[in-house]
């Protein structure tokens, strides 16, 4: 055999082991199952600054589950809007079923993308609405802006959730509206989200080939980790 054929047959051997290992290492586990659902604690409509709160809308570009070394696991099939004074007594569904990587995990990541209050301010006759330029009440029109400190909320899990193979968990968050919206005298509503997870319930797994959908930035992460 000469010796450019030996070569061309070792390069590729070499990349069929490669791909191997790359489907190896993207089918080695099956998903677990997570769903998150948003309770309001209280149905409190008064604010801290003694205005009354009449309407209020959260616009959520993504929800992440962040593992300890900071691989980020996306949640939401799509961007979502929540009418913050219609969640249902029940709670409000906002990731059902999510696949899942098996593996610990510490914290979750809301990445706010807009939101808006109506707002009746203390001895005012009629109320206003304060919205980011992206996100209005229906039919609505902005009378002044709401600020967004922050893009990304992270929320710490209450102890480590471990996910096994083909789990499936159910965790449950306040939002508590009254306090996720407030302004500093003199200036500007600004909207801040008050989230805490409360409850994590064990559930039975659905039966679903779906992969998990990981960020770019873990992808990119699992793709240098040795196989």
């Amino acid at each position: 055999m000469s010796a450019g054929r030996s070569r061309y047959l070792g390069l590729a051997l070499a990349v069929a082991l490669a791909g191997a290992g790359c489907r190896d290492r993207s089918s080695r586990f099956d998903p677990a199952e997570l769903s998150l659902k948003l309770v309001q604690p209280n149905r409190s409509l008064r604010l801290d600054a003694g205005a009354e709160l009449t309407a209020a809308g959260l616009h959520l570009a993504q929800v992440f589950l962040i593992s300890g070394d900071r691989t980020r696991v996306a949640l939401l099939p799509r961007p979502a809007r929540v009418d913050l004074l219609e969640l249902p007594d029940a709670g409000l569904a906002l990731v059902d079923a999510a696949p899942v990587p098996p593996g610990p995990y510490d914290q979750l990541a809301f990445v706010v993308d807009g939101g808006y209050l109506e707002v009746r301010e203390r001895g005012a006759a009629a109320s206003q609405i304060h919205a980011t330029p992206n996100a209005l009440p229906p039919g609505g029109v902005a009378e002044q802006p709401l600020e967004l400190p922050a893009r990304e909320r992270e929320v710490a899990l209450p102890g480590r959730l471990v996910l096994g193979e083909h789990d499936a968990r159910a965790l449950t968050l306040y939002l508590a509206v009254a306090r996720s919206f407030r302004r500093e005298p003199g200036a500007r509503w600004r909207i801040d989200p008050a989230l805490e997870v409360v409850q994590s319930e064990r559930g039975e797994p659905r039966a679903s080939a779906a992969p998990a959908r990981l960020s770019a930035s873990s992808q990119a992460r699992l793709a240098r980790a040795p196989a």
